[in-house]
């Protein structure tokens, strides 16, 4: 929950100046911070394909990096 959060302020942080980043980030900042931050991406799609996007490269580059992480442990397990 806390990397998701995080992964969507990073998010937030990148798009240029404008009423929806605006927005976002006062849905990040009030409760239910998740729905919130669905609900407004709903007002521009290109916005809204981009989250998905960056969404998607990040968990893929988390995942990356807990197997390298992974792959290394495991390795010296074995010796």
């Amino acid at each position: 929950s806390n990397e998701s959060f995080k992964i969507m302020e990073d998010f937030t942080e990148q798009l240029p100046d404008s009423k929806l980043k605006n927005r976002l980030i006062r849905a990040l900042n009030n409760r239910k911070p998740f729905q919130n931050f669905k609900y407004e991406l709903r007002a521009d799609e290109e916005v809204r394909q981009q989250w998905f996007k960056y969404k998607t490269d990040r968990n893929q580059q988390w995942l990356r990096t807990h197997l390298r992480w992974l792959d290394k442990n495991l390795e010296i397990e074995d010796i």
